[in-house]
């Protein structure tokens, strides 16, 4: 087939599909105009020195956020941070840009059908400073060794799930919670508030602080308090989140000796809960 015809039915696609996301309507424009999307409800969040991209279509896509400091010239792209099929939830990513600078985007989607549209070409502003005040936090960082690093001996005794029903060492596995790498993260299969995880160790420490990481998809997946206990059932107590922006430390009232503690969502925003860090402290 010639070329001119493939581009020929590619545009007849293009027009005559119309669908929603969110909210929005995507409807069809003139022969020389193609779909696009009002930009309106894309939530744009600045953590860690990455600009994250969220938002949720009505039915599964691909996406692709295009970045650029001027219209017409995109040198970045967001990339999926769940690419595995087309999805609704959208938790896009981008590193390294500039604070206090206005940046051009435009989203590129493609249906399961293969049917292509895109959003608006649209500005967004990074914020001046990206750190996050240390006033989100409970308590500074404790004094003694994380023992449920992996490096330091920490494993993962058990799970809800993973997302994609990936092992506990792969992308989004349990173990991502323990690496001390801010960049991974533990993603449940969307179990909501039944997500759990048990962090164990190689002996038996006098455990006096934790501190948790919740992940957020901006809409959902946000934890917003857990539940601690021992792996024998001994509950050590419930603590309140202050958001996912980062860290957050949790001294105990009283010590506890234990091989492990088990961490089970008490309340979320639901979706694939889990957690960007898990870090448990002694100071044996």
């Amino acid at each position: 087939m010639k070329k001119s015809a493939i581009f020929a039915l590619l545009g007849i696609v293009i027009l005559i599909s119309g669908y929603y996301i969110g909210s929005i309507k995507v409807e069809s424009r003139s022969p020389s105009e193609i779909r696009v999307l009002d930009t309106e409800g894309i939530e744009f969040t600045n953590q860690d020195n990455k600009t994250i991209v969220s938002f949720t279509t009505e039915q599964p896509e691909f996406c692709q956020v295009l970045i650029g400091t001027e219209e017409g010239q995109f040198d970045r792209v967001a990339v999926e941070s769940m690419p595995e099929g087309p999805h609704k939830e959208h938790y896009n990513v981008v590193e390294g840009l500039e604070q206090n600078t206005q940046y051009t985007y435009k989203i590129n989607f493609t249906n399961s059908n293969g049917e292509p549209s895109q959003s608006k070409v649209a500005t967004f502003n990074t914020a001046k400073n990206e750190n996050v005040e240390t006033d989100n936090m409970q308590g500074m960082e404790p004094d003694g060794q994380n023992i449920a690093l992996l490096a330091n001996g920490g494993q993962v005794l058990g799970v809800s799930s993973n997302f994609g029903g990936a092992s506990n060492d792969q992308t989004w596995g349990a173990e991502k919670a323990i690496d001390g790498d801010p960049s991974s993260e533990w993603s449940s299969a969307g179990d909501g508030n039944e997500a759990w995880i048990e962090v164990g160790f190689n002996q038996s420490y006098r455990i006096n602080t934790i501190g948790f990481w919740t992940r957020t998809m901006e809409n959902s997946a946000e934890i917003k308090q857990i539940k601690v206990a021992t792996l024998d059932g001994k509950e050590v107590g419930t603590y309140t989140l202050n958001g996912p922006d980062q860290i957050q430390y949790f001294e105990f009232d009283t010590p506890v000796e234990a091989d492990g503690l088990r961490f089970e969502v008490v309340d979320s925003s639901g979706g694939n809960t889990g957690a960007v860090e898990i870090e448990i402290y002694s100071n044996e």
